[in-house]
């Protein structure tokens, strides 16, 4: 090791060591733990929703714990829109082959 770090010294580069840095220790706070399950399995594995199915039902599930209702029954609401319009995309770009 110390032959490695002479080699560096006369390579000119810049080093930094760290030290007895801690170990970093998974903590999530307590709304990430998914004791209950996860809405991303949920929908992904058992339902088979796409991304844009995923998070329409993500926002109808979290509405009402988060104390925004309106504010995210508008967001799912935008997101339909816009699912919406890029299926009506898609279906056009299929009948016009």
């Amino acid at each position: 090791m110390s032959e490695i770090l002479e080699q560096i010294k006369e390579s000119n580069y810049a080093v930094t060591m760290v030290v007895d840095a801690p170990e970093k220790v998974f903590n999530p706070e307590k709304h990430y733990i998914n004791d209950k399950g996860s809405l991303f399995k949920i929908s992904h594995e058992i339902l088979g929703l796409n991304e844009w199915e995923f998070d329409i039902f993500k926002r109808l599930v979290r509405c009402r714990k988060k104390g925004q209702f309106n504010q995210d029954l508008q967001k799912m609401r935008n997101t339909l829109d816009l699912y919406e319009q890029e299926y009506e995309g898609i279906e056009n770009t299929k009948t016009s082959r």
